[in-house]
């Protein structure tokens, strides 16, 4: 009989953070701490009040109108198995309501604008037969329009797209934790460690430094962040 190796996963580290969209600096974070005795709902309602409350995205329909209460608006994907989203923004096949047999495919690069309250939901189903669906509350009927884009379809050939701007919009704006994860990762003090308490200090440390640099940079032309984090680390070290 073979030997076998046996290991316990030990659960991942997740920190939640709020970032902003143009610079990747970190403005709140919340750490995951696991499952709890009660079944938590709406985890991302949650979430995202706890981040942006102090100021006064994981969208949904009760997510919008809180935020809008206080003046902020939110531009987000949704997922389609919420509650709030109309059967008929996610249903690629519609069927006649006299015959359940026959049915229509609805046309690729097509979108569909649904209203409730301050809320716009857009269904916008993509060249490459694929359903993006996106809430907004901070466009108005005036502000709502499509643009003109040249993009590659599943044959690879350029075909031409007509896309809602807030889509355009949500793309320019998206990236807020990816680009602070890729930063982090880039110049990072991690080292392997087994003990969780460890990593969460080595986590704080990154992103603290990432916010130095950032505050730095924002008041220094040509700073390079790796002689910076040089400078930073030699400076801590010579601290009593």
């Amino acid at each position: 009989m073979g030997k076998g190796i046996h290991q316990v996963q030990t659960p991942v580290l997740r920190h939640q953070m709020c970032c902003d969209c143009e610079s990747g600096m970190v403005i709140n974070l919340q750490m995951y701490c696991g499952k709890c005795d009660k079944k938590e709902e709406n985890q991302g309602f949650r979430v995202t009040i706890d981040m942006v409350a102090p100021q006064l995205c994981m969208g949904n329909l009760r997510l919008a109108h809180y935020l809008a209460q206080y003046g902020s608006t939110l531009l987000g994907t949704v997922r389609k198995n919420k509650v709030e989203v109309p059967e008929e923004a996610k249903q690629i096949k519609r069927y006649d309501p006299n015959d359940d047999k026959k049915a229509t495919t609805r046309e690729a690069d097509s979108t569909e604008v649904y209203t409730k309250g301050v809320c716009k939901l857009f269904s916008y189903y993509n060249e490459k037969k694929k359903l993006l669906l996106i809430m907004t509350t901070m466009h108005n009927a005036k502000e709502l329009y499509t643009f003109q884009e040249q993009v590659r379809g599943k044959d690879g050939k350029l075909v031409s797209v007509h896309k809602p701007n807030v889509i355009k919009q949500y793309n320019a704006t998206m990236g807020g934790v990816d680009s602070a994860d890729q930063m982090i990762h880039t110049y990072t003090c991690r080292r392997r460690t087994s003990r969780w308490n460890v990593r969460i200090l080595y986590d704080l440390l990154d992103i603290a430094a990432l916010n130095a640099y950032k505050v730095y940079h924002h008041h220094h032309d040509k700073v390079d962040r790796l002689n910076f984090l040089n400078e930073l680390t030699e400076l801590l070290m010579e601290m009593e």
